[in-house]
């Protein structure tokens, strides 16, 4: 099978130390907002509100909620 020699990949070239993400890229520190196209209340503690000609959700209750 000589077919079969030539089609093998070193596993050394597939998996590089460039090709990993790094911790910085990988996690960011500072929670942001969530980027939706369609912003919606998820529960009483929501309100909306428009800034920048931007909706946004922002929620006393429950951080998560910030859209």
């Amino acid at each position: 099978r000589p077919l079969a020699a030539k089609t093998s990949v070193p596993a050394a070239e597939s998996v590089s130390a460039s090709n990993l993400p790094t911790a910085a890229g990988a996690t960011s520190a500072v929670r942001g907002m969530k980027v939706r196209s369609s912003v919606k209340k998820f529960c009483d503690g929501c309100s909306v509100v428009r800034r920048k000609g931007r909706l946004y959700v922002i929620c006393s209750k429950d951080p998560k909620h910030k859209q």
